[in-house]
């Protein structure tokens, strides 16, 4: 695991305050895809409802995470656990428990240092409950990022069936 935190400061680290766009950070997610022990799918995600709101919750172990581009403003809190995140051109370390608000197109990188929890809070004006509509309704993906799913979920496929 050291490698896998050892690897992504540097390829993180060459994305300047201008670049704070897709496009970079398109680059910085093929590099990261690429490393060995990329993970697909959340350790824990929990999604939680209540009228007009939608809570993602993420439990991550000791690693590292590159979320979606968010469409839209939203909260995020840290209920446990510690973590380096590169947000808005610089690094910052967070605690638990901590609260920040992120802006449009904001998209975070985290070095997950241990145990973390940490929901993101989102305005659910239409009581939506399918993940996949929400998740279209809320984030950027690209289409590199897109393409790669689709290869992972067929596979996964695949070995289901054997």
């Amino acid at each position: 695991m050291s490698n896998l935190l050892d690897a992504p400061p540097a390829i993180v680290r060459s994305v300047s305050r201008n670049q704070q766009q897709l496009a970079a950070w398109a680059r910085v997610e093929k590099e990261l895809m690429a490393l060995p022990g990329n993970r697909w799918e959340p350790s824990g995600l929990i999604h939680l409802f209540a009228p007009g709101i939608y809570i993602r919750e993420i439990h991550m172990d000791p690693g590292y995470v590159l979320g979606a581009q968010h469409k839209g403003e939203h909260f995020n809190i840290i209920l446990k656990g510690r973590v380096s995140v590169y947000m808005d051109g610089e690094w910052r370390l967070l605690k638990a428990p901590c609260t920040l608000r992120s802006g449009v197109d904001c998209r975070k990188f985290l070095l997950v240092h241990e145990k973390t929890v940490w929901q993101t809070v989102h305005p659910n004006p239409t009581n939506e409950t399918d993940i996949e509509k929400l998740e279209d309704s809320l984030f950027v993906f690209t289409r590199h990022y897109l393409r790669e799913r689709a290869k992972w979920q067929a596979s996964k496929l695949k070995e289901g069936k054997r």
